[in-house]
């Protein structure tokens, strides 16, 4: 069968996608995820979402994707910098399908023996948050936790730049969101108390928040919100700490400036 059409109808389409979904071109793509050249990794990255919301074929495409890009994420050999490509395009992966985050589930005890590397790079820790985003898996990485606080207060930390920071600070988020004895920990190691500081750190500071404040202030109030959603005493922490007050001057200055414009 076929059609006359120009290539652009549904039958073409899933004839694409069919020819595309063999093991042997999925695997080309997940390995090209790590390579640099021109742009080849975010094409390759694109090419297997586009395959992972084409319906039939997306769970041929999980399977070959986790059996492709696990041998290499734990082959010692390969290079850091192609390993945060692999760890990053795992990342975007599981966060545009269900598939691959419930695939990573196996992938637990590897997970946190890589949070146990003294610095763990931003891709690295994308990677362990979004896991985090599904209840078995973040079942399975209890001990991560008691990581991100040592983390969270270790001095380096702190000389991190944001968007790193952000990685860390959306694990805490989810942890706390879908294990409830990670939420008692932060709880009782006072993880709260220090995000509010950083809070009232961004409040002092007059004028338009740029860009990149404006993400990591909104990464800043999601955390604390998740960690106030099992933990009464962090809740009243926050309330008797004005943390409300706050958001409020938080969002009245940025709007009324804006408004301005």
């Amino acid at each position: 069968g076929g059609c006359s059409c120009s290539g652009h109808c549904a039958w073409h389409a899933s004839a694409h996608h069919g020819a595309l979904a063999s093991p042997q071109v999925l695997r080309l793509l997940v390995l090209s995820v790590s390579l640099e050249n021109e742009g080849l990794s975010q094409r390759a990255l694109e090419q297997l979402i586009d395959m992972l919301d084409a319906g039939a074929i997306g769970p041929v495409v999980v399977d070959t994707i986790m059996a492709t890009m696990l041998p290499q994420l734990n082959d010692p050999k390969i290079p850091n910098r192609a390993r945060n490509l692999l760890l990053r395009a795992l990342h975007t992966l599981a966060d545009e399908g269900q598939g691959i985050m419930e695939a990573m589930r196996p992938l637990a005890p590897t997970l946190a023996g890589w949070l146990s590397d003294r610095e763990p790079s931003e891709a690295m820790l994308g990677v362990i948050a979004t896991a985090f985003k599904d209840k078995k898996t973040a079942l399975e990485l209890r001990e991560v936790p008691r990581r991100a606080i040592a983390l969270l207060r270790a001095r380096e930390t702190r000389r991190w730049p944001h968007a790193r920071r952000m990685q860390l600070l959306r694990l805490v988020q989810w942890s706390s969101v879908n294990n409830e004895r990670a939420a008692e920990l932060y709880a009782k190691s006072g993880v709260h108390t220090e995000l509010l500081s950083e809070v009232a750190g961004a409040v002092s500071v007059p004028g338009q928040f740029s860009e990149p404040k404006s993400k990591w202030v909104e990464q800043l109030v999601n955390t604390i919100a998740a960690l106030c959603f099992h933990s009464e005493k962090t809740r009243e922490d926050c309330l008797k700490a004005g943390y409300v007050d706050r958001l409020l001057r938080i969002f009245t200055s940025q709007v009324n400036i804006r408004a301005g414009l």
